[in-house]
């Protein structure tokens, strides 16, 4: 089976450096790249193709929502997975109208993510 080929999109370099590295942790997983804004992630997409995109809605600028709208208009095919601190209702549901696929709290059951990084199926 081949590795997964995953970009982290997060503002906040800490959380990118730690996803990255319980990331690199499993089998059959490849950090492909990282982004720290949405424009980052939308190029990253374009040139990298990754298979999985963990991204924070909640980012500055072109905002992780508007983000994950245009890679999954660009390629719908990539899996989404929202990663935010808000645990509300609303950021769940936009998240989900935006098109992500799945969506977890930052601080949450860790194990969790990962787990759906290598058998996804969506979840909300």
């Amino acid at each position: 089976m081949a590795n997964k080929k995953i970009l982290i999109v997060d503002d906040n370099a800490k959380v990118r450096k730690d996803l990255h590295t319980l990331l690199q942790l499993m089998d059959q997983v490849e950090i492909i790249g990282e982004a720290a804004n949405g424009e980052g992630a939308i190029q990253q997409v374009l040139v990298l193709n990754p298979d999985i995109v963990i991204i924070d809605p909640d980012m500055p600028g072109n905002g992780g929502y508007e983000a994950i709208r245009q890679i999954k208009a660009i390629r719908s095919k990539h899996l989404i997975i929202a990663l935010t601190i808000r645990s509300d209702h609303q950021a769940r549901q936009r998240a989900l109208d935006a098109g992500a696929d799945m969506f977890f709290v930052k601080g949450d059951d860790v194990l969790t993510m990962l787990e759906s990084v290598r058998l996804p199926s969506p979840i909300f």
